[in-house]
Formats: structure tokens, sequence, C-alpha cells
């Protein structure tokens, strides 16, 4: 939902469309109504039984807690098949606070250089030397992703002002790296395409 918005957003600030304001509406109904369906048995339950007094209530706290840091996208697997690698991330995870399931947001090296090329793309837009906007859309998006997912961002907002029901923003995570595999062999295939193509 958050990546539907954003993508409605640069859609209208980069080329308006009422197109576009009308596809992101009808997928944005589909996705609350599956969401709805999703929950419609939790919901009758609570209608028929009242709530459950034993379950956890969480609080719009727990997303400082459970987001995560920008170098844990950077660091190696904790369990990195060799020992060195996983050392550091296990030196880190000991030595610095609010580490938890977050020390699982690595995203790998090619996941890594993808963020950085990204970042560089997003920056190169910003002093006028636009790269392609598929490459700009997604890294954009890769942007606006860590600054929910990072502590202290975007998803502590959302969790204070809106509903603390969603905490685990680190998890967010996988769809970065998805991202930022996605602009690496992107700019590899622009690459391949412009110097082994025989021209």
């Amino acid at each position: 939902l958050i990546m539907c918005f954003f993508a409605v957003i640069f859609a209208t600030v980069d080329v308006y469309n009422k197109n576009t304001i009308k596809v992101f509406l009808f997928t944005l109904f589909f996705v609350c109504f599956g969401v709805f369906l999703n929950v419609l048995p939790t919901l009758m339950y609570r209608h028929a039984n009242g709530l459950d007094a034993e379950v956890a209530k969480r609080s719009s706290s727990e997303s400082e807690i459970y987001g995560f840091k920008i170098i844990q996208l950077f660091l190696p697997r904790t369990d990195h098949r060799n020992t060195y690698f996983s050392k550091i991330n296990q030196e880190y995870s000991n030595e610095f606070p609010l580490v938890n399931e977050n020390r699982n947001s690595s995203l790998g090296l090619l996941g890594a250089i993808g963020l950085l090329c990204s970042l560089g793309i997003v920056f190169l837009n910003l002093f006028n030397k636009p790269k392609e906007n598929k490459l700009k859309f997604i890294s954009l998006l890769i942007l606006f992703l860590v600054m929910f997912g990072t502590i202290g961002g975007f998803g502590s907002i959302f969790s204070h002002i809106i509903t603390s029901l969603i905490r685990g923003w680190n998890r967010i995570s996988i769809f970065i790296g998805f991202g930022a595999l996605l602009v690496l062999f992107l700019l590899l295939q622009n690459w391949l395409q412009d110097h082994c193509t025989g021209r």
C-alpha cells in the first residue's frame, strides 16, 4: 500500500495523468477489500466475544525498537558462511543498542551495491544528470522505503499518529533488497546493451 501511494505521487508529479489516479483508486480498492476479507473472521469473533485481554497490546514505541539501522543493510549476515564476516555482524550486534530481529536486515553484497547505485541515481537526478525514468522511480522508491524502515523514520510517525499495529518496520528490508537488485541488474543490462551489441 505504501508503494502504491508512492507510485501515484511520483506519476502525478512527474507526468500528470488522470488515468494514474483511476488505476491507483482501482488498486487501492482491491487491496483494502483483500485486507478486509482477511481480517473479517477476527472482527466477527471480536463482535461476538469481545476483545481478548490476554493478547499482547502493541505500543507505538515498538516501531522504534523494531526498525532497522542503515548500517545493518550493509553488514554481512549473522550466519554468514565466512567466519570473519559473521564475526563482524556479531561484534556489532553485541556492542550496539536496539539490535533484535533487525540483525537480519542485511541486503548481501549485491543488494548493498544496488542500494548504493540507487542512492547515486537519486543524487545524479538532483544535479540535472537524469537517468531513465524507470531507474529514477525505483531508486526514489527504495529511498522512500529506507525512510520508512529506519529507526526514528516515517514508520515511527505512522505508528505514533495512525496505528501501532504495524511495528516490525525492519521487515521492509526485503522490498528494499528486491529493489536494489533490480536497480543493479537494470544498470548491468543497460551497460551490456551499450557495449556488447556490436555497435
